[in-house]
């Protein structure tokens, strides 16, 4: 059975088959272990962002194609006089969520609010794409830019 995230299927400019419902399968089912439409656990893959498990997916076939010993998804967040606070603490909620989430629990940071990282993890799975086994760590650097005329 389907679940109602599913519903459009068809891009309306386009009228081409929409293969994002696939897309997130794939990526749930490998960092998580479980679909939309099947997940149990909390916080729910649903609420996680799907620019989070695309960083995740693209940093960890780069690191792949590169031989990386290594891989870290980098979430760089500007605040600018045009960007709303409520917008970064939703955001931040959500990376939260999924950090939580692909852990276990809520992970250990080194750093300060405007800059840290996570301790490694290693990826326990993999594809064609993502590398088995690789040490997977999640950074977040914050830029606070006062005036525009700083841009």
């Amino acid at each position: 059975m389907e679940g109602p995230w599913r519903a459009r299927r068809l891009d309306p400019l386009e009228g081409r088959t929409w293969r994002g419902p696939a897309r997130v399968d794939r990526l749930t089912g490998l960092f998580f272990g479980t679909t939309i439409d099947t997940d149990r656990g909390r916080p729910p893959v649903a609420l996680l962002g799907y620019q989070l498990l695309s960083a995740l997916a693209g940093t960890l076939a780069d690191a792949k194609s590169d031989g990386a010993a290594h891989a870290v998804v980098l979430i760089h967040e500007f605040r600018t006089p045009l960007t709303a606070a409520v917008k970064h603490e939703q955001n931040a909620r959500v990376l939260d969520a999924f950090l939580e989430r692909f852990h276990g629990e809520a992970p250990d940071r080194s750093g300060t609010d405007e800059a840290w990282i996570t301790a490694p993890t290693l990826m326990g799975t993999g594809d064609a794409w993502v590398p088995e086994g690789t040490p997977i760590s999640f950074a977040k650097l914050q830029t606070t830019v006062k005036s525009l005329m700083d841009c």
